[in-house]
């Protein structure tokens, strides 16, 4: 597969409050992220050890807050990105249940454009007394097929523990290769102009 040129690529990283996504990448950026207009910047750097000669593949990644006052900032980037991933709390049941809200958002403003589900477990302890509020599998099963029948679209899911240094390292090259795939299939950037760009952010 050939690599993109560095900088080229950007991923788009939303989820709902207490969903675990700047937590989650902050591990992942390979220096301090900056903070700009309360929307997370940072590096991403994966070199896959496995493969002899690999080049390095930087990225950037925008971690977008989650406020509606926010909507028309996130249309702006969900046009420019090649790629969005959703995340929501394993341990946070609300977070799960609102990813359909974010998956429409998306797909309000694109339809080309390639979403993965990105299911976090941070490092803290479970809830004990809360147990039914876990999310499961048949939860996510169920979830991914009324996407896809809903809007024709198959969205794959990454799973990743805060926990596990192993977790994390393989969560960086699976979303690394889905970036890279998503990358090769998008339009020209220049095929998408200023004006549709503010267009698009008013309707919302």
């Amino acid at each position: 597969m050939i690599l993109p040129r560095k900088s080229t690529m950007t991923l788009v990283v939303v989820g709902s409050l207490g969903s675990g996504k700047t937590d989650l990448f902050k591990k992942l950026f390979c220096r301090r992220p900056a903070s700009v207009s309360n929307i997370l910047v940072g590096t991403i750097k994966f070199y896959n050890s496995s493969i002899p000669g690999a080049q390095t593949v930087s990225y950037k990644a925008l971690v977008l807050p989650a406020n509606d006052s926010f909507k028309g900032t996130r249309a702006r980037h969900y046009i420019r990105s090649d790629a969005i991933a959703v995340v929501y709390n394993k341990t946070k049941y609300r977070t799960f249940e609102e990813v359909t809200k974010w998956v429409e958002e998306i797909l309000s403003i694109r339809r080309n454009i390639s979403i993965a589900l990105v299911e976090y477990t941070p490092k803290e302890k479970i809830v004990s007394q809360y147990p039914s509020k876990l999310v499961t599998a048949l939860d996510t099963q169920e979830l991914l097929q009324k996407i896809n029948k809903k809007y024709k679209l198959t969205v794959p899911l990454f799973k990743v523990s805060g926990v596990s240094e192993d977790s994390i390292k393989d969560f960086l090259r699976q979303i690394t290769k889905f970036l890279i795939e998503a990358h090769a299939k998008r339009l020209p950037p220049e095929l998408i102009t200023e004006k549709e760009i503010r267009k698009e952010a008013i309707r919302l």
